[in-house]
């Protein structure tokens, strides 16, 4: 039947513990302690304490929030959950970084391909016009041979017809002197 007292009492008493460790952590701030709860102050001197004590709850209130949110991410970090979606994130960073160089190895290898292609490519035109240049030579050669044999064959031939004709002229020397005789 008494519960209700109690725990009103309980939470009276919890809240005035609160309530001077938020004092104690306003004088921290402040760097100076307050002046007694109950003691009556003058009025500039509380207008100016209400200034100082505002922006001191202020700056515990953001310290106190900053400070909620670093254990609300530790929390977050120690649930397995989260462990594992950070695992797979991880993951996925790995996958895409390896795809990324394998995109990057493979874009090499084809540049270095088309440089050996154009090298051959320009090697096979170098070739080629050594090649032509070959052939004409042969060309020219095959021509000179030609001339010369045909020159050779007209001058075996003209021998021949020079010699027929001298044959010819000694038939007629050696036959004359016999009609003469």
């Amino acid at each position: 039947p008494q519960a209700k007292q109690i725990m009103a009492s309980l939470q009276a008493h919890i809240a005035e513990h609160l309530g001077f460790s938020y004092r104690k952590q306003i004088e921290e701030k402040l760097g100076a302690p307050l002046p007694a709860p109950n003691k009556p102050l003058p009025e500039d001197m509380e207008v100016q304490l209400s200034r100082l004590v505002a922006e001191a709850g202020k700056q515990l209130t953001e310290a106190n929030k900053k400070q909620a949110a670093q254990q609300q991410a530790q929390k977050q970090q120690q649930d397995p959950i989260i462990q594992m979606k950070q695992a797979e994130l991880q993951i996925k960073q790995a996958e895409e970084q390896r795809k990324a160089a394998n995109d990057q190895a493979d874009q090499q290898v084809k540049q270095a391909e088309l440089q050996m292609k154009q090298q051959k490519i320009m090697i096979d035109a170098k070739m080629a016009s050594e090649q032509i240049n070959i052939d004409k030579a042969e060309l020219a050669i095959d021509a000179k041979r030609q001339g010369v044999r045909d020159a050779t064959a007209k001058r075996v031939e003209d021998n021949k017809v020079d010699l027929e004709v001298a044959r010819m002229m000694q038939t007629q020397q050696t036959q004359t002197p016999k009609k003469e005789s």
